[in-house]
């Protein structure tokens, strides 16, 4: 996901179309969580790599109001670039060869 929100999303084209609902899902499904693994930055080495930082479990509810904030722009943000389809504008996605694989 991260590597089509910073290279492929901003392109566009027929195959990105077709696959816009799949990515507008995939998105929602982690913007729309109840609680994240958050990063402790307090008990961060110097020479640590971001994958070994310790994680701990947060609920949204207990977000801070700049927490709260990001979360609703990551939100609209997805509404705004990856809008819903209609159910007519979703065919291009069945029809697409690419995401045949995902027919099953």
């Amino acid at each position: 996901l991260s590597s089509y929100a910073v290279n492929e999303a901003q392109k566009s084209g027929t195959f990105l179309s077709s696959l816009k609902p799949f990515y507008r899902l995939a998105l929602l499904a982690v913007a729309n969580k109840k609680k994240f693994k958050i990063m402790d930055l307090s008990r961060q080495e110097s020479d640590t790599k971001l994958s070994q930082i310790p994680r701990y479990t947060k609920r949204v509810d207990n977000f801070t109001d700049g927490g709260k904030k990001c979360l609703l722009r990551l939100q609209e943000q997805i509404n705004f670039w990856l809008p819903a389809t209609t159910p007519s504008q979703s065919l291009a996605t069945l029809l697409d060869p690419a995401t045949k694989m995902f027919a099953r």
